[in-house]
């Protein structure tokens, strides 16, 4: 409930500040928006769609056996845990959330006033990601031993949220670009004078980029708090998994 709510403000405070935007820009082009008529230039322009595309980047998953369970517990964010499931050995190292700015394809054309562009944007494309995955299983489990599979399973799953909070952070952000009201469509170009062409896209582009860089630090907190699957039960599951299997 109190997440809901949360949301909801930060909604709220989306829309007003892209009413700013638009009002800072409706200040350049108020008075030449009729020579930007949509009806007027259609033939101008062969495509009226608006594209959003939010790439989502995985990279390939390394698995590091070489180091002992008291190493890998200063390597990733591993809860302290009790003596009973001390000897479990295994972390997962999500390192560095993919930033990369937005890219606004634009296209434009000249208006029937010499000083005056119309602009719109074909396209917004972003990319949602992680630099590199780490499974750390320790040394003291050989290869192919019930305990080395059975850590490497369980940290697997760790991969398997990543995955969803990528998929998570890129869908809020396809929804947001989507609805985003302050990028002008190929229905609705907008009329810039030439002299204020740089201004007003820079505006746009930053408004884009704050809705970025804040989906992208929500993704790395999320990514960073403890996961559900990380309990003193879970551990004592994995351990106890193996205690019946003879290691050949």
């Amino acid at each position: 409930m109190f997440a809901a709510a949360g949301a909801r403000t930060r909604r709220r405070s989306r829309r007003i500040y892209a009413i700013a935007v638009l009002a800072l820009v409706a200040g350049t082009s108020t008075i030449v928006e009729a020579q930007c008529d949509p009806a007027i230039s259609h033939a101008r322009r062969r495509d009226t769609r608006f594209e959003v595309r939010v790439t989502r980047y995985l990279p390939e998953v390394s698995v590091n056996d070489t180091l002992p369970a008291v190493a890998i517990t200063g390597i990733a964010a591993v809860p302290t845990r009790p003596a009973s499931v001390r000897e479990y050995g295994g972390a997962t190292a999500v390192h560095a959330v993919q930033t990369e700015t937005p890219r606004i394809r634009w296209q434009f054309w000249q208006a029937t006033s010499g000083g005056v562009l119309c602009y719109w944007a074909e396209a917004i494309e972003a990319s949602v990601g992680i630099d590199s995955v780490t499974i750390y299983i320790a040394n003291e489990y050989p290869k192919r031993s019930c305990l080395h599979t059975a850590v490497f399973h369980h940290e697997n799953r760790h991969l398997l949220e990543a995955v969803q909070r990528v998929e998570k952070y890129a869908a809020q952000l396809e929804q947001e670009f989507a609805s985003a009201a302050f990028i002008p469509r190929p229905t609705q170009p907008l009329a810039v004078p030439r002299d204020s062409v740089g201004h007003v896209l820079q505006q746009i582009a930053h408004e884009a980029y704050r809705i970025y860089r804040r989906a992208i630090r929500d993704l790395g907190e999320e990514m960073n708090s403890p996961s559900p699957i990380d309990t003193q039960e879970e551990y004592r599951r994995v351990i106890d998994s193996c205690r019946q299997v003879p290691e050949h």
